[in-house]
């Protein structure tokens, strides 16, 4: 049976993977960097590649955690999902506007 300290981790590893995806520099390559010749030609594939695996990594991700909420029984649920309220009201609260006093 799926509990909250499994679906935390998973939204944990999710937030982590898309940070990363995000975070990651694409590698420049330029017209003269050719097949088998260039390691900048190389780095691009790498990096071509390792974006598709954390595309499904993602994806994965996501249908774990629809499967854990599935899972979880209905009341533990709703304090999850008002708990996740309560720090997305936090999070917005740091960026509303302070008058000047």
């Amino acid at each position: 049976m799926a509990t909250l300290q499994h679906l935390v981790l998973l939204e944990q590893e999710l937030n982590q993977a898309i940070s990363d995806l995000i975070m990651t520099r694409l590698p420049s390559c330029s017209s003269e960097d050719i097949e088998d010749v260039s390691d900048a030609y190389q780095e691009r594939l790498e990096y071509n590649y390792w974006v598709d695996e954390q595309r499904s990594i993602i994806s994965k991700l996501e249908m774990d955690i629809v499967q854990c909420k599935r899972e979880l029984d209905p009341e533990s649920l709703d304090a999850y999902n008002n708990w996740q309220a309560l720090k997305d009201d936090a999070d917005l609260s740091a960026y509303e506007c302070q008058s000047p006093e």
